[in-house]
């Protein structure tokens, strides 16, 4: 007998907080040969190229005859346009504690929406340990150190953020018996691709080799294959699979893992330091993704 779908989600969107984990290391290292919009253009250029690939093998097809293709053009909007656009610009205009803050109020809007627009009523023991884990990015967040002041529009930008990334989970988890992971992964690069390629060319003035300069530096092409390939694909299809076999509430708590890979990654490979306090909040997020899946396997 094969595993249990439910066991195979729950591996799925923890590999799907892994893989994001790390891309803010590789985000980090990319940014300092490209332009934000640049670098969005060529990640989901390389990610629907690479799952174009995959089409032409015939191991994967997308079908959107007789489907309700409006919910699926809706999450392209909400993933990766919107939240990418919002969360980019909403850290400009804020600081890093103040984005890490909102970002984390992810999982719980979640859980709220979730209830509201699927009908996914989390146990008072979900909320609680779905708490603790934002708790414990709160504070990983509050020990950041930098410099910059919290603009209003910088405000407006992340909750656009958090309303992109609970509209992202509540779409794919309702149109997941029409559309497969492949297909609605697909169709987020597709939105993607082509929306920050059209906005990375009017930055740069529609200079199309200025725009693809960045693909020269030799340090740029690790970070842009992890990114595209690893970070969109992988992810994406993983976490879109989660989804489709998960409550939301249990699939959402994972991302707060990503927060924990972060910051190891972080220690691991930039030599940055960690603290007992940044090990008792690391503690919090996991004790609180585990409590989250504990408790809905006690209810099921």
């Amino acid at each position: 007998m094969g595993a249990n779908p439910s066991a195979k989600a729950m591996l799925a969107s923890l590999g799907s907080a892994i893989i994001f984990g790390f891309s803010f290391l590789s985000s980090r290292i990319a940014l300092g040969v490209a332009t934000p919009s640049a670098l969005l253009s060529m990640r989901f250029l390389l990610a629907l190229l690479l799952m174009s690939a995959v089409l032409l093998t015939g191991r994967a097809k997308v079908s959107l005859r007789g489907k309700p293709a409006g919910l699926l053009l809706l999450l392209g909007f909400f993933q990766p346009i919107m939240y990418f656009l919002c969360e980019t610009y909403g850290i400009l205009y804020s600081t890093a504690t103040f984005s890490g803050v909102m970002i984390a109020l992810i999982p719980i809007a979640s859980l709220a929406f979730a209830a509201i627009f699927l009908r996914e009523r989390p146990t008072v023991w979900q909320t609680l340990f779905s708490l603790l884990s934002v708790a414990g990015v709160v504070l990983l967040a509050l020990l950041q150190t930098g410099e910059g002041t919290v603009e209003v529009r910088g405000i407006l930008l992340l909750v656009g953020a958090i309303v992109a990334a609970v509209g992202c989970s509540i779409v794919s988890r309702r149109i997941a018996p029409s559309f497969s992971a492949f297909e609605r992964t697909y169709v987020m690069f597709v939105t993607g691709a082509v929306f920050f390629t059209l906005f990375a060319l009017f930055e740069n003035g529609w200079d199309v080799p200025a725009l693809a300069a960045p693909l020269a530096e030799p340090k740029f092409l690790l970070p842009i294959l992890y990114l595209g390939g690893f970070s969109s694909v992988g992810a994406f299809l993983l976490m879109n699979y989660g989804l489709s076999h998960l409550p939301v509430s249990r699939s959402t708590s994972f991302a707060n893992l990503t927060t924990v890979i972060s910051m190891l990654a972080g220690v691991v490979f930039l030599g940055e330091p960690m603290t007992l306090t940044s090990g008792a909040a690391s503690l919090m997020i996991v004790l609180g993704v585990w409590g989250v899946q504990k408790m809905s396997l006690r209810s099921a």
